[in-house]
């Protein structure tokens, strides 16, 4: 719910999840954006270090809006693909699928490691 013009409007649960999800990925987004800044352009070496922890928070967030590989091509069109392996990736590598998406997130890392593994054949030439 939010305040309009004095009058309390009620806002549909889809509605609002998706205003939820836009302002995760504008959120994500700028991150991204400080991130290819890089260290040395921000001067606040502390926010700097925050960075990560707050990637991963945001991202668990946007899980719970939106299915794993949603959310996986989400973060790789911004840019942080990586950030979302490093965080997921400990997750995925213990099997501890914490949500009632479990086969479809199972799915989900399966096809992923298995076009990495192939990336990694094809780059290096091994057959």
């Amino acid at each position: 719910m939010f305040f309009s013009k004095g009058v309390l409007e009620k806002v549909s649960p889809l509605v609002q999840a998706m205003k939820d999800i836009s302002l995760l990925m504008l959120a994500l987004k700028s991150i991204a954006a400080i991130t290819e800044l890089g260290p040395t352009k921000v001067s606040c070496s502390q926010f700097f270090s925050m960075i990560p922890d707050i990637t991963g928070r945001l991202m668990d967030m946007l899980v719970n809006f939106i299915p794993i590989r949603r959310t996986y091509k989400s973060v790789k069109n911004i840019g942080i693909h990586t950030e979302f392996l490093v965080h997921f990736g400990p997750r995925a590598a213990a099997c501890r699928v914490g949500n009632d998406r479990g086969p479809e997130e199972v799915l989900f890392w399966v096809s992923l490691v298995q076009k990495q593994l192939q990336r990694a054949i094809d780059r290096e030439r091994i057959w």
